[in-house]
């Protein structure tokens, strides 16, 4: 019996989530957006002023906790997994690469968070769309 809740449940909530809205896709991601990282093992903060155009390519800058800026290189931020709204990416801050290893934006496209790493640290991160 147990099993079959289990089953039933699984079958519903999988229902649940593919009504809850409609898959994202690139353009969704196009445009400025303010990320705000936190690194874990060294800790210290981040803010990236992102803009990303239809091809995914993202330039800005970032500034540090101690309010330097730096110019944002080489950046590819894009949709993977539309159906869920999962994105993966990365952007070179000076010679440090940030790999977003997975973000997932909110069904209004105006949010996003995630997780990456970058050498010897991994970070938390979230994102607001920029007016």
């Amino acid at each position: 019996m147990r099993k079959l809740i289990v089953v039933a449940l699984s079958i519903f909530a999988q229902a649940d989530f593919a009504a809850a809205g409609a898959p994202c896709s690139q353009s969704d991601l196009t445009g400025k957006w303010d990320f705000y990282v936190l690194t874990v093992k060294q800790p210290s903060t981040t803010r990236c002023a992102l803009a990303i155009n239809d091809a995914g390519t993202a330039t800005g800058r970032c500034t540090d906790q101690d309010g330097v800026n730096h110019t944002v290189s080489q950046g590819s931020i894009k949709m993977k997994t539309p159906a869920v709204c999962a994105f993966t990416g990365h952007f070179n801050v000076g010679a440090t690469t940030y790999n977003l290893r997975r973000g997932t934006m909110a069904q209004d496209a105006n949010t996003a968070a995630g997780a990456g790493e970058l050498p010897g640290d991994i970070f938390a991160f979230n994102a607001v769309k920029a007016p």
